[in-house]
């Protein structure tokens, strides 16, 4: 035998060993044909610790093009030396391929290290304000204790009271829902945050943990008394509250009646004073857009209430009769601009089926 054939056979059975104990990978073809090892697995596992994350790594295993795949064959009686031939071949090809392999598997390395750098940054983005905010400890920080919310909600039982049921979406630590009880009234309290919904469990308050809209749309047509939802809509996307006001005009009975307390936009002192301290607010809704949503929904009676209590205990001097020549004029100029900086920092639509 000579000394060519002594290599072939060595480097086949190299191959059927290899294949063996779990298949030739390509770096093992490399070493042992060009004499030293690639780094594309080098960049591949640098990729995956990076990431952080199992999709990511799955990914960069995908990414590597392997040379060393087992070759087969189903023929019968020349199969083996079909194989063998073929094993042959890709042997001798393997130093002219190689570059061409390497540079491809750096180029996915690079490129995958990209995909994983834009997963963590959209992973960053996407991180929930209250998985990282006691929302609990914010609200009795900057919203007040739980007897003054209270006092503030009172204002809105004239409309409930001859309703049975009364649906609170986002209620929150439960002040309403509390109310609604020492009135006689039955409510039912929507939350999805975690420690509000079990401090309302905890109250003995009747809640659901679930999202507003979709607790909404599960509820049979025309099956609802009435609706509130109070400093809920500024946190949400202009198409959810479109989505929300629609489906609870389909979900409230003839005589239904929805109310959604926000905060004022035009009153500036809301932005000085509240509606900046919480990070979770999406945007303030104006109350004519609130109003022209509402409508838009089906209802025709909607009142906008511009509420007592939210309103800064503060006014400029009017004049007094006869100080000036037009002392009505100035008078009314200068109410408007009490209005728009002390006027009322909430506002709710009220909106009857």
């Amino acid at each position: 035998m000579s000394k060519t054939d002594e290599n072939i056979n060595q480097i086949l059975n190299e191959i059927e060993q290899d294949q063996r104990d779990g298949g030739a990978s390509m770096s093992s073809v490399v070493e042992k044909v060009l004499g030293h090892k690639s780094n594309f697995e080098d960049m591949s596992a640098g990729t995956a610790a990076n990431g952080g994350n199992a999709r990511i790594a799955n990914l960069i295993s995908k990414s590597t093009v392997v040379y060393g795949h087992p070759l087969e064959s189903h023929r019968k009686f020349i199969g083996k030396f079909i194989v063998i031939v073929r094993r042959f071949f890709r042997k001798m090809i393997c130093p002219i391929i190689q570059p061409l392999l390497d540079d491809q598997n750096a180029f996915n390395a690079a490129a995958t290290e990209e995909i994983a750098h834009l997963h963590r940054l959209i992973e960053m983005q996407n991180n929930n304000v209250y998985d990282v905010v006691d929302y609990d400890q914010f609200e009795g920080y900057f919203r007040g204790d739980e007897a003054s919310i209270r006092v503030r909600q009172e204002e809105y039982i004239p409309y409930l009271k001859e309703k049975k049921e009364v649906i609170d979406l986002g209620c929150g630590r439960g002040e309403f829902l509390e109310l609604l009880r020492d009135y006689g009234l039955h409510g039912i309290g929507v939350e999805t945050y975690t420690k509000f919904y079990e401090e309302c469990r905890a109250k003995g308050m009747d809640v659901r943990k679930m999202d507003a809209l979709e607790y909404m749309q599960s509820l049979p047509a025309e099956s609802v008394d009435a609706v509130v939802g109070f400093q809920l809509i500024e946190h949400l996307k202009p198409a959810y509250l479109l989505n929300l006001c629609k489906t609870c005009y389909e979900k409230l009975e003839k005589d239904g009646v929805v109310i959604f307390e926000t905060p004022n936009p035009t009153c500036l002192s809301t932005y000085t004073n509240a509606f900046y301290m919480d990070m979770t607010h999406e945007k303030p809704v104006h109350p004519k857009t609130m109003k022209f949503i509402m409508e838009t929904a089906g209802f025709t009676d909607v009142t906008i209430l511009y509420t007592k209590q939210s309103r800064i205990p503060y006014s400029l001097p009017l004049l007094a009769d006869g100080e000036v020549a037009n002392t009505k004029e100035v008078n009314d100029g200068i109410y408007l601009l009490s209005e728009l900086i002390w006027g009322s920092q909430d506002y709710a639509v009220i909106a009857k089926k």
